[in-house]
């Protein structure tokens, strides 16, 4: 008898649960979605990612997908210079907007902004802010470039060829990374001839070079070009070949604690025409200054860290007007100095380096220190020196 009531008792209360279930799923409310069905993303999407604009003022248009009522910001907040003047709905298309900004007129350099998408007062889920990027106005001759952060200058040169090549004289100040030395390239002329146009200055000696490629403008969306054709950068070096074939490069001055110039970085540059080594520098590489046959001045200071010195590192094919050594030069490759051309070469070694190759010996007076003189005299190679002056 007991076992029969607990088995009414059982089925009664599988039939309660089932009933208040059924219950349940009636009392839900209808919110439109079947089963798994997700509910629609809400999204906001421009036609392009980003905008130019030139540095006369004008008016962008910029057509939007958005599936809720778009509203829109400029980025940053203090932005003073665009402004949006009108979100309209596009009554002929569904989900269709058009965002129109007004710009004005650049007088400096070049400059970008962002614009903020909202859909229902909104971030939408799906969402690709736009950025624009208005040109700088057109330049003079002499330009100065005070960067607060490193990878600005596509930005702040913009991309116009014949505005870049109205500069003369360049002067750059604050960190500059790959892509601020990929976009200084594009002020060079890089050429096999000699001849050249659109002579330019660099003045980098209030520059640190810095490792990497590091991307300022990342919250705007905006991406480098030519990202896959960067030069590979490390702190304080002339990337390799860097300046190669530089026609119009007629003078530079360095950073001032530029620690290497690694090799071929001057290679071929016919227009240069002097240039001054920082004391900071402790190596320069092979073929550094190979074929430059204007360069007449090299200028390495008497508290130079030059430590090390590769192949033809001065095999410039002109007559260097004075060469200094420090004393801490020592690591010289067997042929640093083949082809090297040169009227006053000062060294500061107490005791010569036995070297394989000297500079040409025709025409050069060679500056030793004082009580020196007959030990450079009895050194191979440096013997052959006519001239040789204690200093």
């Amino acid at each position: 008898m007991n076992s029969k009531i607990n088995y009414i008792l059982k089925y009664l209360a599988l039939a309660l649960i089932i009933g208040m279930m059924g219950c349940s799923s009636k009392d839900e409310p209808d919110n439109g979605v079947k089963g798994d069905e997700e509910p629609e993303a809400v999204e906001a999407v421009p036609e392009m990612d980003g905008y130019v604009a030139e540095a006369d003022a004008g008016v962008i248009s910029i057509p939007v997908k958005a599936n809720g009522t778009l509203t829109a910001n400029v980025y940053p907040s203090d932005c003073d210079w665009m402004k949006i003047t009108d979100v309209a709905k596009v009554d002929s298309e569904e989900d269709a907007w058009i965002l129109t900004l007004t710009v004005n007129r650049n007088t400096g350099l070049g400059r970008i902004a962002a614009v903020d998408l909202k859909v229902n007062g909104m971030s939408p889920m799906v969402c690709r802010n736009p950025y624009i990027v208005q040109q700088p106005a057109p330049f003079g001759e002499e330009v100065t470039i005070e960067a607060p952060e490193a990878g600005r200058l596509q930005i702040l040169l913009g991309d116009g060829t014949k505005n870049l090549r109205r500069i003369r004289q360049l002067a750059v100040k604050g960190d500059i990374n790959a892509i601020d030395l990929a976009e200084l390239k594009k002020l060079l002329v890089i050429s096999k001839s000699p001849d050249h146009d659109s002579p330019i200055s660099l003045d980098l000696s209030d520059c640190a070079i810095i490792h990497g490629c590091l991307n300022p403008f990342e919250a705007y969306r905006w991406n480098p070009r030519g990202l896959d054709d960067l030069p590979e950068t490390f702190p304080d070096e002339i990337p390799h070949a860097f300046f190669r074939d530089a026609v119009n490069l007629v003078h530079i001055d360095l950073p001032k604690n530029l620690k290497a110039i690694d090799p071929t970085a001057f290679s071929g540059c016919s227009g240069l025409e002097s240039i001054d080594i920082p004391s900071t520098v402790q190596s320069i590489g092979s073929q550094t200054f190979w074929k430059c046959p204007n360069l007449t001045e090299i200028n390495i200071p008497t508290n130079s860290e030059l430590t090390t010195l590769g192949n033809e590192a001065f095999a410039t094919n002109s007559v260097i007007s004075s060469l200094s050594f420090p004393e801490c030069l020592t690591d010289i490759s067997a042929s640093a100095l083949a082809f090297c051309k040169v009227t006053r070469l000062h060294l500061h070694w107490t005791n010569p380096l036995p070297l394989k190759f000297v500079p040409q010996t025709e025409g050069c007076t060679l500056y030793v220190p004082k009580g020196t003189a007959d030990s450079y005299r009895s050194t191979p190679n440096w013997s052959s020196f006519e001239h040789i002056i204690e200093e």
